[in-house]
């Protein structure tokens, strides 16, 4: 059970995506050596002394307790085993590795709940430390309307070359990474889900680390899609346009996630019939809007659940930029006669 419980959480952070890959790198033990599988090891990659003091703090204040090898509380540090030299030695390149390496026990009892929530914790604490230090959300600011789509298409296939570093930085990837760990309350490991306006896949990376493996991604932008191609997020990609015919049949998708997409005037309110007609009886709709928009889109949402087409399982606030305000609505399709 040990053994088992420290892979899926090794494979948890494994399959995260390449963001987080930049900040944990986790060894593999040598092929000599036999495991011990009561705990994980791996290093933070690129934070300063006093980021892993707070990692180590926030993700201990959350019930997550982490020891770096690196230090005096630390039975595994080497300045500790005083039976093993008469003098401490100079040993700079393992001060170095060592001052991040990161030591969590992984008891047998711990399930799947346990390690979602454990890597669910360890991303938001390390995406906040980060986000600490970016003072502006969006340096080239955004778009507030739209002409026409083309617009949209132009903007999205101008953006996609600096598109993650300026979401890593403004921590989008909090609310990514909030929206996919509350899918496992809604959502079946091999349900089909749609990742609607997938752009260069940052969402789809987030379910991916949660088990969620069965995705299909859709977005307006060739050039976004074009990235995603030999990265394995998405078992299918789509280039379709919201607000026109889709090319899927009804009640094709288990579930729709879609975050930064139903905002800013950039999709007709129409499209959500094509949403509907696409879903299957039951299937679920995670949508993120943009509060600063005044309902503009959660008014027509409000409207299908009257006539009982949907209904809202779920709203409630993520503010992760400073710049404006986002909700999360889930909703579920009625069965239609």
């Amino acid at each position: 059970m040990l053994n088992f419980t420290r892979t899926i959480l090794l494979n948890f952070l494994l399959h995260n995506y390449k963001f987080f890959r930049r900040l944990t790198y986790i060894p593999f033990p040598l092929e000599q050596v036999k495991p011990a599988p009561d705990s994980l090891q791996f290093n933070l990659l690129g934070l300063t002394s006093a980021q892993i003091d707070k990692f180590v703090q926030q993700t201990s204040e959350r019930g997550v307790a982490i020891q770096i090898f690196g230090r005096d509380d630390n039975s595994r540090y080497y300045k500790n085993w005083q039976y093993s030299f008469t003098e401490l030695p100079n040993l700079e390149k393992t001060e170095s590795i060592i001052s991040s390496a990161c030591d969590i026990r992984l008891p047998s009892s711990f399930d799947f709940n346990d390690l979602n929530l454990i890597g669910y914790i360890i991303k938001d604490v390390l995406y906040k430390i980060l986000r600490e230090d970016n003072h502006q959300d969006y340096p080239n600011g955004l778009t507030d309307y739209f002409e026409n789509i083309e617009e949209v298409r132009g903007k999205y296939d101008n953006w996609v070359s600096f598109y993650d570093q300026e979401h890593y930085n403004n921590g989008w990837t909090i609310l990514l990474n909030h929206i996919s760990y509350t899918l496992i309350s809604y959502l079946k490991k091999d349900d089909l889900v749609l990742d609607i306006g997938c752009g260069t896949g940052l969402l789809g990376r987030e379910l991916n680390s949660y088990g969620f493996k069965n995705l299909q991604g859709l977005d307006i932008s060739q050039q976004s899609l074009d990235r995603l191609k030999d990265l394995n997020i998405y078992n299918t990609l789509h280039l379709e346009e919201l607000g026109s015919t889709l090319s899927f049949a009804d009640n094709t998708f288990d579930a729709l996630v879609s975050t930064g997409v139903f905002t800013r005037n950039q999709v007709p309110l129409e499209s959500f019939e094509e949403l509907i007609r696409i879903l299957k009886p039951g299937g679920i709709f995670a949508v993120v809007l943009r509060i600063e928009d005044d309902d503009f889109y959660y008014k027509p949402i409000k409207n299908y659940c009257a006539i009982k087409m949907w209904q809202e399982v779920l709203k409630t606030r993520i503010s992760v930029l400073q710049s404006c305000n986002h909700e999360l609505v889930i909703l579920r399709k009625q069965n239609i006669l």
